[in-house]
């Protein structure tokens, strides 16, 4: 009667650990997520109204509104595919650690249950990794912190040249700016328009 009331306390015990564990685990990755942002990051989709177009026809400050919107837009995105794939990352360790800690439990009476729920551990690992390559969120993730970081510099370079010319001289240093600001965005959607077509074939 002891050994078999001893025996089901130690499995309780282990059920425990595995419990939180894997809680643990969930809990600890939400928290690293969400602390830490880098610089510029939006955590929300960017207000286009609170960022008014300019309704004079002064070139420097229509670029300055295009310029900002784009560093908010780019931003927003960098935040929300970096979300997906920190969560995609952090969902796949855990399935294949707790996988293996099930699949290493030995002498249970339980065992059989515990290899079936590895299993669909397993084949949730294999799912989530066959969905990275395919949506490519950490690829995005990376592309649009490059183009946020062409912005600010974009942005930078916009007001230096701004406080120390004369209105008159403006033109051909705006015009060489706004071919940066189009080439930006031309190099990030030829990246988006090279994956898509690599999830085709």
């Amino acid at each position: 009667m002891v050994q078999v009331f001893g025996w089901r306390a130690f499995h309780g015990y282990l059920l425990f650990i595995l419990t939180t564990s894997v809680v643990g685990l969930f809990t600890s990755g939400l928290l690293y997520r969400n602390s830490i942002l880098s610089a510029g990051t939006r955590r929300y989709k960017p207000d286009l109204q609170a960022n008014a177009e300019p309704q004079s026809h002064d070139r420097a400050q229509v670029l300055r509104y295009l310029v900002e919107s784009a560093i908010d837009q780019t931003g927003y995105q960098k935040s929300v595919n970096k979300k997906r794939a920190s969560f995609i990352k952090l969902a796949a360790m855990i399935f294949s650690t707790t996988a293996t800690i099930l699949l290493g439990l030995k002498g249970l009476r339980s065992e059989d249950t515990f290899k079936n729920i590895a299993f669909v551990f397993s084949a949730a690992v294999t799912l989530l990794s066959a969905l990275e390559p395919y949506f490519n969120f950490r690829s995005f993730w990376v592309e649009h912190e490059i183009a946020q970081g062409r912005f600010l510099g974009l942005r930078a370079d916009l007001e230096f040249y701004m406080a120390g010319t004369e209105s008159n001289d403006r033109d051909a240093e705006l015009e060489k700016l706004h071919q940066e600001y189009q080439k930006i965005w031309n190099d990030l959607n030829a990246v988006w328009a090279e994956n898509r077509r690599r999830e085709k074939t």
